[in-house]
């Protein structure tokens, strides 16, 4: 893949332990060895692609760096926050062609968080019920304007998304430009395919027309059998 402008990918399904992190982890490396520069974000409470990644999250929150519930709490930009993927010895892998936004473990309580900033927001005066969707849509958009601040700063960005259809993941499939769903071959791997499919016709029609998906990633095949077929 030889993109002539930044390609925004989430790697998103319902179901946990299907390869998305994996997926993500390997797919970054495999294009910044092509000669790809990557920015990956973390948007998982899991934070195992950060880890992944080698990048220890707690000791980047005492560095008072940024992480990815930044992005979405304080509005920061991508670009801003994304630091290079290194090894122990602080020397940066992959030819310093891969980026991440690390993952928060309080992204499990973000949309509560969320929530508080709305109903603060709503007991002001000067702030009607009518208001009450245009917030929550700025919400929803926010890590979409944050993905756009690395638009022609990279060949390809990647978003690791949690093990549900909620709302980290439906604002991931805002932002980004294709869907890329990792999935094993079972019947509640498919049932979690058809949900998604279904958020993701939802997402187009009211906030990302564009967006499309690029392709399914089946793990742990077993040619033998009737339903991986």
């Amino acid at each position: 893949m030889a993109p002539a402008n930044t390609q925004t990918i989430a790697l998103a399904n319902k179901k946990g332990g299907c390869g998305k992190t994996t997926t993500t982890v390997n797919l970054a490396a495999a294009c910044a060895e092509l000669g790809k520069r990557v920015c990956v974000l973390d948007i998982d409470g899991q934070c195992n692609m950060t880890t992944g990644f080698g990048l220890n999250v707690d000791q980047h929150l005492e560095d008072g760096k940024h992480t990815v519930l930044d992005v979405y709490l304080a509005k920061r930009r991508a670009s801003d926050i994304c630091v290079p993927v290194s090894g122990p010895d602080r020397q940066e892998r992959f030819n310093g062609r891969v980026r991440i936004v690390p993952g928060h473990r309080q992204l499990a309580y973000l949309k509560s968080q969320l929530d508080g900033e709305l109903a603060a927001t709503m007991a002001r005066s000067d702030v009607s019920a009518l208001d009450e969707d245009d917030i929550k849509t700025e919400q929803r958009l926010r890590l979409k304007k944050s993905i756009d601040s690395l638009r022609g700063d990279f060949d390809l960005v990647l978003v690791d998304t949690p093990p549900d259809l909620g709302f980290l993941t439906t604002s991931a499939l805002i932002a980004v430009d294709w869907l890329l769903i990792p999935v094993f071959p079972s019947g509640y791997d498919l049932d979690g395919l058809k949900q998604l499919i279904t958020l993701r016709k939802k997402v187009a029609e009211r906030y990302n027309p564009s967006l499309n998906i690029i392709g399914v990633v089946l793990g742990n095949v077993d040619v033998k059998a009737n339903l991986d077929n």
